[in-house]
């Protein structure tokens, strides 16, 4: 349950950060694009954060919702 806490947590402090600085957000999301290693982290963690909301999917209040969005990143890690 704290796993799929932390995830809303950060999904929070993140939308923070795009609405208060857009344009640095975006700098930041390109200047990382061109990384070699950007495309290994993307993956890296969709897979992560699908596998997260899957396994704890049964201790949330929704789970059958929490296992489709947690299938769809795994499915989106897979096939990037």
């Amino acid at each position: 349950m704290y796993a799929i806490a932390a995830v809303g947590l950060l999904t929070v402090v993140f939308s923070t950060l795009m609405a208060a600085s857009p344009e640095r957000w975006s700098r930041g999301i390109i200047t990382f694009a061109a990384k070699p290693y950007f495309h290994i982290a993307e993956i890296s963690s969709r897979m992560l954060l699908g596998l997260v909301l899957l396994i704890f999917a049964g201790s949330t209040l929704y789970p059958i919702f929490i296992m489709i969005v947690g299938g769809v990143f795994v499915f989106a890690g897979v096939f990037l």
